[in-house]
């Protein structure tokens, strides 16, 4: 147990093997939270048992306030990098540390926590573990940029690895009704590219529609009939698509498997006459609406923006349902620009002691970057 002399108490243990017990505590935690879908147990429970390698040094971090409750919890993968006298131990939340396994790209990361709690447990949290918890870096991938307010542990640097907006589309389902139009939230000339889009691919081809799986096995058919158009795109651009690592389709396929029913895995199909314009694979979690995955046919009709089509009808859809907000991710381009009303910020950063093992590690990040010839992993 770790104790920052603040309200709060760290307890870090290694990784309960009881998962039905680890579970319930997750569940119970997330009943009285509002977490994003990415620390929900739908996520995190298939990251533990479908991505982090067996035998890995995993803990479970819970933090208690001074009434003696839970009030977050979150799961490090702890590694030791480097070699000798250079070695770090280094706490990955919710990630493992190994590139081709955290590309299933976590956002909206952080403690599972309760309202009142959320930002301050996580700062307690880090005070507590770079104090007391043996390690010399801890790295938070994908949190909300407010993260970084807070000031690092004496003695503790701060580095801000990036950070990237994440366009959102405010819904009307935010003011208590559903099924109004947002056609009033998008400019004038947003409005005139999708109604370009749709009359294109209609009289090209015939009527535009959304379908949605209805069932597990339906919605593992469009998400392998998404996988070559989402490759197709990326390659053509010189970059892996995140179906080239086995770790990424292996977690989502059991993602779907076990969690379809929950109604949190939203997979559309969008088809104009018989012909396929694009899939998108979303997840609806608590009147959110997140745009995770996405392939398009930009062959089947040039110009004509399959993407903002396809989008369009996943947020008219989520207009209808009550949604509050349709959620692009990290990463920015013009479509996202054109279809949301707003942003936020996530970073991805790093808490470390400063010294020769920082410059040694971004030495290293250099050279692998240049030899991959600027490749990205962030392919949505």
């Amino acid at each position: 147990m770790y104790d920052d002399g603040a309200p709060y108490r760290t307890e870090m243990e290694k990784l309960p093997a009881d998962r039905a017990s680890l579970r319930r505590e997750w569940l119970d935690l997330e009943a009285r939270s509002r977490p994003p879908f990415f620390r929900s147990w739908a996520w995190v429970g298939t990251w533990i048992d479908h991505v982090l390698p067996p035998g890995a040094d995993a803990r479970l971090v819970r933090v208690r306030h001074d009434d003696g409750g839970t009030v977050a919890l979150g799961i490090l993968a702890v590694r030791t990098e480097g070699p000798f006298p250079l070695r770090s131990r280094t706490g990955w939340l919710h990630e493992t540390g190994i590139p081709p396994l955290d590309r299933i790209a976590i956002e909206w990361n952080g403690l599972l926590a309760n309202p009142d709690h959320e930002e301050t447990a996580l700062h307690a949290a880090v005070a507590a573990l770079a104090g007391a918890g043996g390690f010399t870096r801890l790295v938070l991938g994908g949190v909300d940029e407010r993260q970084t307010s807070a000031p690092p542990p004496p003695g503790w640097r701060l580095w801000i690895e990036r950070a990237q907006p994440s366009y959102v589309l405010r819904l009307p389902g935010q003011d208590g009704g559903g099924g109004g139009s947002v056609d009033r939230l998008l400019s004038a000339n947003s409005r005139q590219q999708v109604r370009r889009a749709s009359r294109a691919f209609a009289a090209a081809f015939g009527p535009v529609s959304v379908d949605t799986a209805a069932t597990a096995e339906e919605a593992q058919t469009f998400l392998s009939a998404l996988k070559p158009l989402h490759q197709e795109y990326w390659r053509g651009r010189g970059i892996d698509g995140a179906f080239s690592s086995d770790a990424f389709e292996r977690f989502h396929r059991a993602l779907i498997e076990r969690h379809f029913g929950d109604g949190t895995i939203d997979l559309l199909h969008v088809t104009a006459g018989r012909e396929t314009v694009g899939y998108l694979y979303n997840f609806r979690y608590r009147g959110r609406v997140y745009a995770y995955q996405s392939g398009f046919d930009y062959a089947l009709l040039p110009k004509a923006r399959p993407g903002m089509l396809c989008h369009w009808l996943a947020i008219e859809r989520a207009c209808r349902m009550g949604d509050t907000a349709y959620d692009f991710l990290a990463g920015d381009n013009q479509l996202k620009r054109q279809l949301s009303t707003g942003t936020e910020t996530m970073a991805w950063l790093s808490l470390e002691r400063p010294g020769i093992r920082r410059w040694v590690r971004k030495a290293a990040r250099r050279v692998s970057s240049l030899r991959r010839a600027g490749k990205s992993v962030s392919v949505r």
